[in-house]
């Protein structure tokens, strides 16, 4: 009579269908990957050469628990402290001691226009009115009030909703 095996069935390991080489393969990459990164924010980035923390040359965490936390200006203040006047404190980011660094970094001199500050940095108006034009409207207003006043008779049935909701 033969004997039946008593030992276990086999089965594959697998995750949602996947087998665990996939998955493995996967987790590789995914380290090489970020090792890579690391590697290259630590060593090759345009920015490696300027003192600071290694964790902050690969991470903003540090900045972003010092600022969750409140106290950002004095962790900066310690970095400066330690590594001078000129620190990285996150992969893309140096903090400057030196008031002569903003022009530098800015390249404001006479006879060259100033940078423009970049609209992603101020609030844009949703009916996309300028603010300039806004501004102007209200100087207007105060030097000429008959003047305004007319303008508006004139071009509108009804003052302008910026109006209305201020006043």
């Amino acid at each position: 009579m033969p004997e039946e095996s008593t030992s276990a069935p086999r089965f594959q390991l697998s995750t949602n269908g996947l087998p665990l080489s996939v998955i493995g393969l996967v987790a590789s990459l995914l380290c090489v990957f970020v090792t890579a990164q690391y590697l290259y924010l630590l060593l090759f980035h345009p920015l490696a050469g300027f003192p600071g923390p290694r964790l902050c040359a690969v991470s903003r965490i540090p900045y972003w628990l010092a600022t969750i936390e409140g106290r950002d200006v004095q962790w900066l203040f310690k970095l400066h402290n330690k590594y001078g006047p000129v620190v990285r404190f996150g992969p893309t980011d140096l903090s400057y001691t030196a008031a002569q660094a903003w022009k530098d970094i800015h390249g404001y001199s006479k006879g060259r226009p100033e940078n423009g500050k970049a609209p992603e940095f101020s609030v844009q108006p949703a009916n996309g009115t300028k603010h300039r034009d806004v501004l102007q409207l209200f100087a207007d207003m105060a030097r000429y009030p008959k003047y305004a006043q007319c303008h508006f008779r004139r071009s509108c049935k009804s003052p302008p909703a910026v109006l209305t909701s201020l006043f």
